[in-house]
């Protein structure tokens, strides 16, 4: 629970599968990149908390992937995307 008048916020992020890794859409705040999936949620963290100078990011971080077939997406929490 927040204190000190803090507001709980709560980020949805599209993970779109590149060569390199994965292109991590932040709503609100941004884009950056992810080599796996499975640290996207910790470096969606660590962008944000740079972005806004803070020690660390409790929010909700909820991570869309967007697979190559195009066909599907899946709300994972640091899944690999399914072959």
């Amino acid at each position: 629970m927040p204190t000190g008048g803090a507001v709980a916020v709560s980020y949805i992020v599209r993970a779109k599968r590149w060569k390199g890794g994965w292109e991590l859409h932040i709503n609100g705040e941004g884009v950056t990149q992810a080599r796996t999936l499975a640290s996207a949620e910790q470096v969606v963290r660590d962008y944000i908390a740079t972005l806004h100078d803070l020690d660390e990011v409790t929010d909700d971080i909820e991570v869309v992937s967007e697979f190559d077939r195009g066909d599907s997406c899946s709300t994972t929490r640091g899944a690999r995307p399914r072959r």
